[in-house]
C-alpha cells in the first residue's frame, strides 16, 4: 500500500488515471440476460406461490389431491401421445 496515495496504490502519481489506459472499460451493472433471468425467475416464483395459496387455502385441497390431479393430467398427456403415435 502506498502511504502517499492510499486510494490508488497501483498508480500513485495520478489517482484518476488508470495504470493501463488502453484497457477497455468494464461494463458496470447487470447484463440484459441476467435481468431477463431474474424477471422470469421472479414471475415463476410468484406464480407458483400464488398457485399454491389458491390450491391449499382457497380451494382447501390436500397435497394428495394435488398429486392425483397432476398424475391424472400426465396420464392424459401420455395416452394422447400414444394414440397419435399409432
Amino acid at each position: 500500500e502506498n502511504p502517499e496515495n492510499p486510494e490508488n496504490p497501483e498508480n500513485p502519481e495520478n489517482p484518476e488515471k488508470p495504470e493501463n489506459p488502453e484497457a477497455p472499460d468494464e461494463p458496470k451493472g447487470l447484463g440484459a440476460g441476467a435481468i431477463v433471468g431474474i424477471v422470469i425467475g421472479s414471475v415463476l416464483v410468484v406464480g407458483i406461490g400464488g398457485g399454491a395459496v389458491f390450491w391449499f387455502v382457497i380451494k382447501k385441497k390436500s397435497l394428495n389431491e394435488l398429486i392425483a390431479l397432476v398424475k391424472g393430467f400426465t396420464d392424459k398427456i401420455i395416452s394422447k401421445t400414444k394414440k397419435s403415435a399409432d
